[in-house]
């Protein structure tokens, strides 16, 4: 035992000489620290956070400390690993995964959103006869927010197994605010929810129970599982079979199949128009920008490791991280910074992207951008006249990801 003692002891200091030297040769300096009233644990922390998420402000609250404290700070809290508590509802995929692991999903999706795969955009114009018969057309108020989100899992079905849902046909239907499809959608957010509150609550997740939280997540992996299940039935029949059918194979089953037919038709002309309208997509990294669709992001640091800037008291020297740190971005606040954005940078302002380049990231920013931006065209060229129609100032809905907790209210004409 004392030998044991012995080498843990000499582990430990050696791991200190080695942090000691790594900040020494990057001139390393801690950064700002909260201030705290529980140094050990940071409870004061948790509850801070825990208010300001119950009150719909945390974002707000968040960009208002770091205006205040500077760009970098550190504060001890009780955290664990993101694929912990988000376990239960996401697994091990491309949002929850390091390292080798994240290397590995992202080539295996990567294919199935290349740029030169996105579909035809058949698929999007008959779901928009879908969305148009809910939109009223004399003016009575509607929640876009509820439609887009509906019109977005129904392309997403449609491009991934070859097999929509159709939710937006089934809003349709008398009854249909209470039917399956709605109590799949409302369980869906309240997962997210839930499993956002898990994050926060770290090590203390383990005395939190949330009954609905549960029943959310299985009707989710029902519901996944059921399009997943047709995809793989349709990937067992032959190629013969696969042709007479009406619905086209879609990519995602070519990629399980791991076919080699030539896939390179391109998409057609009004997506090349659609492209080349440069205002439009001006206005969707705009919307993106200010209320980015995943406002936080968290990693963990799997080795010791060295940050160019945010330590010292200006927050410019490099600042030391520590194996098993968690780092947590705030997309939210960094778009607002002026010397990033400019002086209006909490302002609506699309013409700013003339000069500034997007980083692309994610696998599916040019899936979605090329719905959404359909999507507008056709409501534009639609309607004459769009109204908001809720007088309430916007409040956010944070789960897993952002968006209006009062929905998006307007009325349409033509």
């Amino acid at each position: 035992m004392i030998v044991l003692l012995i080498l843990i002891t000499i582990h430990i200091l050696h791991r200190k000489w080695q942090r000691y030297w790594l900040a020494r040769q990057h001139q390393c300096q801690p950064p700002f620290h909260l201030p705290t009233r529980d140094p050990l644990l940071g409870l004061d922390h948790l509850l801070w956070t825990q208010r300001a998420a119950r009150s719909r402000t945390f974002l707000v609250q968040n960009e208002q400390r770091f205006a205040r404290y500077g760009h970098t700070h550190q504060q001890r809290q009780l955290l664990t690993p993101i694929h912990e508590p988000t376990g239960p509802l996401l697994g091990q995929g491309i949002l929850t995964t390091d390292g080798g692991s994240w290397s590995h999903t992202r080539a295996l999706l990567r294919p199935t959103f290349a740029k030169t795969q996105i579909p035809d955009l058949s698929i999007f114009d008959s779901l928009m006869d879908d969305l148009l018969a809910l939109i009223p057309t004399d003016g009575r108020p509607v929640d876009l927010q509820k439609l887009f989100f509906c019109y977005s899992i129904d392309s997403a079905t449609e491009y991934l197994s070859g097999r929509c849902i159709h939710t937006l046909r089934k809003l349709q239907s008398p009854g249909a605010e209470h039917g399956e499809d709605a109590h799949v959608a409302g369980a869906f957010n309240h997962a997210q929810a839930a499993m956002q509150t898990r994050m926060r609550l770290g090590i203390l997740r383990v005395f939190h129970r949330d009954a609905r939280a549960k029943e959310s997540i299985r009707a989710c992996h029902r519901f996944v599982g059921e399009v997943i299940d047709d995809a793989l039935g349709k990937v067992e029949e032959d190629n013969e079979i696969l042709a007479e059918r009406d619905r086209p194979v879609s990519l995602y089953q070519e990629t399980i199949i791991e076919q080699t037919t030539d896939r390179t038709r391109l998409c057609d002309e009004l997506l090349h128009i659609l492209l080349a309208m440069k205002y439009l997509r001006y206005c969707l990294h705009e919307s993106l920008r200010l209320h980015p669709p995943m406002p936080i992001i968290t990693r963990f640091a799997n080795r010791d490791t060295v940050l160019p800037v945010g330590g010292g008291l200006r927050g410019l020297d490099p600042v030391l991280v520590i194996k098993g740190t968690m780092a947590i971005g705030d997309i939210y606040a960094m778009h607002r910074r002026g010397e990033i954005f400019g002086t209006d940078a909490l302002g609506f302002r699309p013409e700013r992207w003339e000069d500034l380049r997007p980083e692309s990231i994610c696998l599916g920013q040019h899936f979605a951008l090329t719905e959404a931006g359909y999507v507008t065209v056709c409501l534009a060229q639609k309607f004459s006249v769009l109204e908001r129609r809720d007088c309430r100032p916007w409040q956010e809905n944070l789960t897993m990801t952002l968006s209006s907790n009062n929905g998006t209210w307007v009325s349409l004409r033509e």
